[in-house]
């Protein structure tokens, strides 16, 4: 029989993980990121950890870890949480803080698009599906402050519905 051998990160993992519950999508995928820079500073691999039942992505069927869903990490949470890690603060970084006028900051975009490139994987099925769903007509992407940012922070939506 073939042996597989899975690669694990010599480095000790960091949990990242948010207290502050109910943002959405973009709220935890920003935390992470900017978390994933602090994990890097501290010389450690970024293992994040959305598995909160109360966050409008989770999907018993799908896992305990909704970022699982989008996204490969070189462990999965339950394997870190066995060998010896550490677990980010629980406080909130989003980064960059709401508001932000990213054109006068290109630092921040610098920093942020590094730790995309490092460390977003996109599973290969999303990307399939993207892939071809972008082949078979014209796409625009347009990222819309509605749903759970218009509920939590209305003071930040930026379209508004003609309905």
């Amino acid at each position: 029989f073939p042996v597989t051998i899975l690669h694990r990160p010599t480095m000790k993992p960091y949990i990242i993980t948010s207290m502050h519950r109910r943002n959405g999508f973009f709220g935890y995928l920003n935390n992470t990121l900017a978390r994933c820079l602090e994990a890097e500073s501290l010389g450690m691999v970024p293992i994040a950890d959305w598995a909160e039942p109360t966050i409008e992505y989770y999907v018993p069927e799908l896992g305990e870890n909704p970022f699982d869903y989008y996204f490969e990490q070189p462990l999965t949470l339950e394997q870190a949480k066995a060998m010896e890690h550490q677990s980010s603060p629980g406080n909130w970084m989003g980064y960059p803080p709401p508001g932000l006028l990213m054109d006068r900051h290109p630092d921040i975009i610098r920093s942020m698009n590094y730790a995309i490139q490092k460390y977003l994987k996109i599973r290969k099925p999303i990307l399939d599906r993207v892939d071809n769903r972008i082949r078979e007509q014209r796409t625009l992407g347009v990222h819309c402050r509605l749903s759970d940012m218009a509920r939590l922070h209305p003071e930040f939506v930026t379209c508004k519905s003609l309905s």
